[in-house]
């Protein structure tokens, strides 16, 4: 007997795919480095880091294009490669000294020019014509390591440079361009009681010479074109490091870094504000300043152990997106509780991935933690033309990428990620990948398509489109060396959860106790789906499935594949095709038929269409 009296279907997770469209491999064959890349409005990629001798910087696997070869360089030097919208090579510059040196960020203006910033020890080519010879470029007066820009226009031809920094260590970390006033603002650390931070080699501007000083102090530099504007230095006991620096559409600057002890962030000569205090433990911050310098807020936000903002964005509705790491719980919303979403540790691990939104005015909006038992970290964020979010780092191990403890395995020590989420941080897609070794997505940025591209390095071959060979372009480590740079680029489409348009449960009249399945299965993406059946004794099937059902022990079907047992519940895989695919199954159950009595069960179909999107139809069976 079978009575139909409940059928229900729930639709869960939709989401986007992501998918892999093509990939680049770049480097030596020592050790590399990826800092940042940048895409601009027509699509061009540009990607900055350091390199070790003889490197390919074209992708062509050899070493006779601009800035390859590494004769009258050092040991690691920076670099510069620029590539059109659909990975064909443009150009590409070595730039550095006899020491170590390293490409930092990327950015271009209005006019299309490159502005690329980094760090240089002792004299350096700045230009990439081989000599010591043009702005900035004589050490002279300097340090250790210094801080440089240089300008190329669109084509790769020198513009101009300049060097920055003090007599100790100087990090420009970031670049970006505001786009009302076409400034560019840089924003990074000094090391010294003074540091040049116009160019001009004296110390007598905005923050240059300062009176209280530990190690290192956070900086901003504005200029217009060659021109410098203004410098601001946050001196104080602590440490603080600015590693992103970004716009909005007020032209408020807005930087990422991280900060102990404490400091005086409106410097109105104390530390009793908001997010001044502090203690060793280094802390995240996110700092907002008006486009000439005067403060608006700052938020701070510490953990239990070290906390470090890698990456600040901001979409169009000029929310603010922050990702780094975070160590043990932290109070994202700062209100003494742990209850917004991602603030407890607990189901984590050691370093994790944060994602934190704020508004225009710095006030908490959501956030988010992923990760697994060991040490992650989100290394970029961006949104596309939807103010959708993605972030890209690494993951180690076992990971959740969705912000729901829901686990993904992986293929090396460390592997590169992509996760997705709207504006209002609920989830949306996930990609995975990587090498047998270590990986990560070091910068993530979108195009004028949407495309996701992604920049990192790898250790070995990687199959970034995931079928299931390494002969696609850039997946094979032939001729390079020990890690790789790649860039990555994916496309993003939607995807149409699967449907259950009908389902039955039968029971047969020979006594045998079999129980006829049929459910009728629908997939718009023509994805290939599997069914999971599980059954409870209960009148009224739930509307979600409970974790008392037990699983149906035998099913078969006549569209897909033998039946195959994952330990935990039966599959039946079924190649769909556009139009209603109907799955016959048969289900010889457990229960004593003999002794049922008349008892109803509610029997449950989850269909999956390897995407995360999901299905569950219920019915009921009440057998005699």
């Amino acid at each position: 007997m079978c009575s139909g009296v409940v059928f229900d279907s729930t639709v869960v997770d939709a989401t986007k795919v992501i998918s892999s469209d093509f990939s680049i491999r770049l480097g030596s064959i020592d050790y590399d480095t990826p800092t940042y890349t940048y895409v601009d409005s027509s699509g061009k990629m540009y990607v900055t880091g350091a390199i070790k001798g003889n490197a390919d910087l074209s992708g062509d696997g050899d070493y006779l294009d601009g800035g390859e070869s590494s004769i009258g360089y050092g040991n690691y030097d920076g670099f510069i490669s620029v590539f059109d919208a659909s990975g064909g090579y443009l150009w590409s510059k070595r730039l550095g000294g006899v020491s170590n040196d390293q490409g930092l960020s990327v950015v271009t203006d209005a006019s299309g020019n490159v502005i690329v910033t980094g760090i240089v020890l002792g004299n350096a080519d700045l230009s990439g014509n081989g000599d010591y010879l043009d702005g900035g470029e004589s050490s002279v007066g300097y340090g250790n390591y210094d801080a440089f820009i240089t300008n190329f226009n669109a084509s790769g031809e020198y513009l101009w440079s300049e060097r920055l920094g003090s007599t100790d260590v100087d990090y420009p970390y970031s670049v970006t361009v505001d786009a009302t006033s076409d400034n560019i603002i840089i924003a990074g650390t000094v090391g010294g009681y003074d540091a040049d931070l116009s160019g001009d080699g004296d110390y007598l501007d905005g923050g240059e010479d300062v009176s209280v000083y530990t190690s290192s102090d956070m900086f901003i530099s504005v200029f217009s074109s060659s021109t410098y504007v203004w410098s601001k230095r946050l001196p104080d006991l602590g440490n603080q490091n600015g590693r992103i620096v970004i716009t909005d559409s007020q032209s408020n600057i807005i930087v990422g870094g991280d900060a102990s002890w404490d400091v005086d962030f409106n410097q109105d000569g104390d530390v009793l504000d908001d997010g001044e205090s502090g203690s060793a433990n280094v802390d995240y911050f996110v700092l907002s300043l008006d486009s000439t310098g005067n403060f608006n807020w700052v938020s701070r936000v510490g953990g239990s152990g070290a906390c470090l903002a890698e990456s600040v964005y901001v979409d169009s509705s000029d929310n603010v997106y922050v990702t780094g790491y975070v160590t043990g719980s932290v109070d994202f919303n700062q209100d003494t509780f742990l209850t917004e979403d991602g603030e407890d540790a607990t189901g984590y691990g050691l370093k994790d991935v944060f994602l934190l939104s704020f508004d225009i005015n710095g006030a908490y909006r959501w956030s988010n933690r992923l990760g697994g038992s060991s040490n992650d970290s989100g290394y970029s964020v961006t949104t596309d033309s939807n103010n959708n979010v993605i972030v890209s780092g690494y993951v180690n191990g076992d990971a959740d990428l969705r912000g729901d403890l829901s686990i993904t395995s992986g293929y090396g020590s460390n592997d590169a990620f992509i996760s997705m989420f709207d504006q209002s941080g609920s989830f949306l897609g996930k990609k995975r990948f990587g090498s047998s070794l270590s990986d990560n997505g070091k910068t993530v940025f979108v195009d004028p398509n949407d495309n996701i591209i992604v920049y990192g390095k790898v250790g070995g071959d990687t199959d970034f489109n995931q079928d299931g060979d390494v002969v696609d372009g850039g997946e094979s480590s032939l001729n390079y060396g020990l890690d790789d740079l790649f860039v990555a680029v994916f496309t993003v489409t939607n995807n149409v959860a699967p449907t259950l348009t009908s389902f039955s449960a039968t029971q047969s009249s020979d006594g045998t106790g079999e129980v006829s399945i049929v459910s009728t299965v629908d997939d718009a993406d023509d994805n290939e789906l599997s069914i999971a059946y599980y059954y409870e004794e209960i009148d009224t099937c739930g509307a979600s499935l409970p974790s008392t059902t037990s699983t149906i022990s035998t099913v078969s079907s006549l569209n897909g594949t033998a039946v195959t047992s994952t330990g935990s519940y039966q599959v039946t895989t079924v190649t769909t095709t556009p139009g209603a695919n109907i799955v016959t199954s048969t289900w010889t159950s457990a229960i004593d038929v003999s002794g049922a009595n008349g008892e109803t069960y509610c029997v449950y179909a989850v269909v999956n269409d390897g995407n995360e999107d999901a299905s569950m139809t219920t019915t009921t069976v009440t057998l005699d």
